[in-house]
């Protein structure tokens, strides 16, 4: 008995000293565990537990429904309520249909779970007021990683594997094989479940825990996961280097940046190593995006390639996620975002246009002339309210289409339009074209047409904006 809780004892210890060395977790923080339900997640939400009180943290947990394995995934959720239930700790429970979503965006399935797994747990950790989220992972996830990154011919980003901490999200056990956490929930007796998607060999993960893996310890011996983890370890470290000095040169490269589009000055870009022009394209995408792990060796050569060699107005697709256009002397970093659909608008309404992250608004002045008709933006407009029909729809441009540009007397066709304005190719297609009837009024954010001008005659003004959608992030 002795021997059992001198066990539990040292693999305790181990996770508060990794905690400590790591500067983890400050005494009083809060700590919203994620935990599946799994050996794994357990073992976590019981160390957390054991901690609570030496270190004066509150903890909650959280569990993400994916929405794949019906009935046993139900099971699953309540078996952590009623874990979190018997410590009394608050529970969050988030579904999400990882099967819809990924259908949607043409995202894998892991890929999707990941993701909005994320976006899940970050959405409750707002919402609580938390301080940060707990992941289960351990050194086998860690090896697992770096083996995926390193056959997806990821760059040394990819190859650095997990951190202990990355921002608001720790990873407590990331140093403990998983054979140690299958003793440690033995010896105590702490129940878990199992998960019956981690034995589905077409998920590539698992093909290389079950298959590959093993193949591995046989010929390099049970220490490879922890050769392959220090390996990693130094990647990382050699990655934290990289992206100090990437921070320095961005601040000379970067000349524009939004949420969905990112440019870098080429000559100032170039006139880097190599490794920083990587780190930047690298940190582009993980700005839009979120994530940087999916650009391969492979991506990255292709970027610069673009860089040095490209002509204007030719890109690189990046995955499904994002792209890369050179357009003058710059390198635009885009979010994928899709071909604008048809909508359609009242009078006195408004609709979201989420390809944009715009929301179009259209209001009925009352009768006369508004004062503020001189004051506004190129995102709002002002035309007859008597000229324009209803619905209003909102499209792209189409072949052949054309418009009367304000204060010119003939017509003009869209695309001379868009070349004369210097917009580049690509954002031609998700410039909006409000339209009454088959007529254009306004070419959104740019001109609108003569024909439906507000004039000394109207007699009642419709205000068109184009709002900033705060959904779009």
């Amino acid at each position: 008995m002795k021997g059992l809780f001198f066990a539990m004892q040292s693999f305790l210890t181990q996770v508060s000293e990794f905690i400590r060395s790591h500067r983890l977790i400050k005494p009083g923080q809060r700590i919203l565990i994620a935990v599946s339900g799994g050996k794994d997640s357990m073992a976590l939400l019981h160390a957390l537990i054991y901690l609570r009180k030496a270190w004066s943290l509150s903890l909650c947990v959280v569990h993400i429904h994916h929405g794949i394995r019906d009935e046993e995934a139900d099971r699953d959720e309540r078996f952590v309520m009623d874990s979190a239930r018997v410590f009394n700790l608050p529970f969050y429970s988030i579904r999400v249909d990882v099967p819809c979503v990924a259908r949607e965006t043409g995202c894998s399935l892991e890929e999707t779970a990941r993701n909005l797994r994320r976006a899940a747990i970050m959405g409750i950790l707002h919402r609580i007021g938390f301080d940060l989220v707990a992941l289960g992972h351990q050194a086998d996830d860690q090896s697992e990683t770096i083996l995926l990154h390193l056959m997806r011919g990821s760059g040394i980003r990819g190859l650095g594997g997990m951190t202990p901490m990355r921002g608001c999200f720790i990873r407590p056990l990331l140093f403990v094989l998983r054979q140690e956490i299958d003793a440690f929930v033995a010896d105590t007796g702490i129940p878990y479940r199992e998960d019956s998607s981690n034995q589905d060999r077409r998920f590539l993960r698992n093909r290389l825990r079950l298959d590959i893996l093993p193949s591995i310890r046989d010929a390099f011996g049970n220490t490879v996961t922890h050769r392959i983890n220090r390996a990693g370890q130094a990647a990382g470290e050699v990655d934290t280097y990289i992206r100090a000095e990437t921070e320095d040169a961005w601040e000379h490269v970067a000349i524009r940046e939004t949420s969905r589009e990112i440019t870098l000055e080429i000559d100032s870009f170039l006139s880097y190593f190599k490794i920083i022009q990587k780190s930047m394209a690298a940190l582009a995408i993980e700005k839009l995006t979120g994530f940087s792990s999916f650009l391969t060796t492979e991506g990255y050569e292709r970027v610069l390639r673009l860089a040095e060699k490209g002509k204007s107005g030719a890109q690189v697709l990046l995955d499904q996620k994002a792209r890369v256009i050179r357009s003058g002397g710059n390198l635009v970093f885009m979010t994928s975002i899709p071909a604008l659909k048809e909508y359609r608008v009242g009078k006195n309404s408004e609709i979201r246009i989420p390809e944009l992250g715009l929301t179009l608004r259209v209001t009925e002045s009352d009768p006369g002339i508004p004062e503020d008709l001189k004051r506004h933006d190129r995102y709002t407009e002002y035309a007859d309210d008597d000229k324009i029909k209803v619905p209003i729809t909102v499209r792209s441009c189409r072949a052949g289409d054309s418009f009367i540009p304000l204060g010119m007397k003939g017509r003009k066709k869209i695309h001379d339009f868009f070349i004369d304005e210097k917009i580049p190719i690509y954002r031609r297609r998700v410039v909006p074209l409000l339209c009454s009837g088959k007529d254009i009024v306004w070419v959104g954010g740019y001109r609108m047409d003569d024909r439906f001008k507000v004039t000394a005659w109207t007699k009642r003004v419709l205000k068109i904006e184009l709002l900033h959608d705060p959904l779009s992030g």
